[in-house]
């Protein structure tokens, strides 16, 4: 609890370091230490904007009774509808900005509206299971198992494929 900034960021780079491992093992995805390098830096920066989120939010509704369906159900939808996509959208720019994509917009309006929804199916139970039952100082390591495997297949679905030897 000295620095639970620190802790997370540090966290940050060893799930995305394994996402990026999980995607080139099992999805294919072309990989390399440039390839970790970038993902573990994104992944970085989207841990602070979560952090950040979390401390925003509570405070938003620190007089809302934290047990009631009602909150929990609110924070959700929030989060739903005014953090996924935005950090959908942050994590295709950056990882095509620092991957040197020329046509970084144009990847957003494709596929911003495909990974936000399927956002919504992983964050939208984890996050009410976080805003009902996990304390604010822990969501972050929940939200890093999950982000685990989550972060593999968004890695998968944005990254090009390996080549087979054959090709």
């Amino acid at each position: 609890r000295i620095s639970p900034v620190r802790t997370k960021l540090l966290t940050a780079i060893v799930v995305n370091a394994g996402s990026e491992l999980l995607s080139y093992r099992f999805a294919g995805v072309q990989g390399g230490l440039a390839a970790m390098g970038r993902q573990c830096l994104v992944g970085v920066g989207l841990t602070g904007i979560v952090h950040r989120w979390n401390e925003v939010i509570e405070r938003v509704f620190a007089d809302w009774p934290r047990d009631s369906a009602r909150t929990v159900a609110v924070k959700t939808v929030l989060q739903m509808v005014l953090l996924q996509p935005v950090l959908v959208a942050t994590y295709i720019a950056s990882k095509g900005l620092l991957s040197g994509q020329r046509d970084v917009l144009q990847t957003i309006r494709t596929q911003l509206a495909k990974l936000t929804v399927a956002s919504w199916t992983v964050w939208g139970p984890t996050a009410a299971v976080q805003f009902r039952f996990v304390p604010t100082d822990y969501r972050t390591v929940v939200g890093d198992l999950v982000g685990l495997f989550y972060t593999a297949y968004l890695i998968a679905s944005t990254a090009g494929k390996r080549k087979s030897p054959s090709q």
